[in-house]
């Protein structure tokens, strides 16, 4: 089997690209594809691994989205996981925390007020110390 690169004048070309020729287009369309397919792999992989592995077993949304707030430096404004960085590199894992706290806000906002209530006393409930002043809030605005 020869290499992509061949020297001109090889004998042994056999099909092989030398240096002043260029790659084809559809093979330069079909090398971005398969990093796109890659790229989208890896993707697909740090969601699962995270939904696993630490936000499914935290209760509710509430508590997921603090979580994933939670994982973003607000000095920076870049998201960081430090195990999943290590499996997966940096970039892709920031970007995919990103767009998860985007969709998971976005599904927040889209739940009936009444089960966002419920979800929130949740966390309050399930957080020792934490300070549910939201509690207070919503009884003031929303009383019969």
């Amino acid at each position: 089997m020869g290499t992509l690169l061949a020297a001109k004048g090889d004998p042994k070309l056999n099909g092989c690209f030398t240096r002043d020729e260029e790659v084809p287009v559809a093979e330069r369309s079909r090398a971005r594809e398969d990093q796109m397919q890659e790229q989208l792999r890896i993707h697909r992989q740090i969601l699962y691994d995270l939904a696993v592995h630490y936000l499914e077993p935290l209760t509710g949304n509430f508590a997921r989205l603090a979580y994933l707030a939670s994982l973003k430096n607000p000095a920076t404004n870049i998201y960081a996981h430090d195990r999943l960085s290590a499996v997966y590199g940096q970039e892709p894992v920031g970007q995919a925390l990103a767009k998860c706290h985007e969709e998971l806000f976005e599904r927040l906002l889209e739940m009936p007020l009444a089960k966002q209530e419920e979800d929130h006393f949740g966390l309050c409930r399930c957080s020792p110390g934490f300070r549910c002043t939201m509690r207070k809030h919503v009884r003031l605005h929303h009383q019969p």
